[in-house]
């Protein structure tokens, strides 16, 4: 695992987001680039938890992926986390790291200030690969994660995977988003979005 310190070693995975994540846009707007097609769906609590951290590594060796990153978008890597610590919210893990380093990278940076972990402090989260083969967008406030693949193989990968962890189709999503609270707008927005 790499704690993620110093700018340069964030500029390319940043760039990467920038690419393939739309920063100005919010749930329930489609917040993926046109290259992002096919869709699967979590709960956000799921990146909390270690099996999260087994799930995906078990995808990127069946995909011949060795590594993937974790970044905070808000607060924003540079202006909240840069600005205030050694640390600008985002780690990189490898093949070789356990489910217990994935659980620290969570809640032990940046070390003089353990409420600002991403366990607590994160409202955005992203995971993605250097591949540039997928992009799962945290949104806390929705209490979903959305995961986003260039393909359908790759898709149909994460979907054998993840199993009955996932929340269903793009109904349940929104259900689970925004039903339980009559947020009828919002719900129609999402299910657009994702169609």
């Amino acid at each position: 695992m790499r704690v993620i310190r110093d700018v340069d070693d964030l500029k390319d995975a940043y760039s990467y987001i920038c690419e393939s994540v739309f920063l100005d846009r919010k749930l329930p707007e489609k917040v993926f680039s046109k290259e992002l097609i096919e869709f699967l769906f979590i709960a956000f609590d799921d990146v909390m938890m270690p099996f999260f951290f087994k799930k995906i590594t078990e995808y990127l060796r069946k995909n011949e992926g060795d590594r993937f990153w974790m970044m905070s978008l808000d607060p924003d890597p540079y202006l909240y986390f840069g600005a205030n610590y050694n640390y600008l919210g985002a780690v990189e893990f490898f093949s070789s790291d356990t489910e217990e380093d994935y659980i620290s990278a969570l809640n032990d940076y940046p070390e003089n200030s353990f409420a600002d972990a991403l366990a607590h402090n994160a409202n955005l989260l992203v995971f993605f690969s250097p591949e540039k083969d997928f992009v799962i967008y945290c949104d806390r406030d929705a209490d979903i994660g959305i995961c986003a693949f260039k393909d359908a193989i790759r898709m149909q990968n994460f979907m054998n995977i993840y199993g009955e962890e996932l929340l269903g189709g793009k109904e349940a999503a929104a259900y689970y988003a925004y039903g339980e609270f009559q947020e009828s707008e919002k719900f129609e927005k999402f299910i657009d979005s994702y169609a």
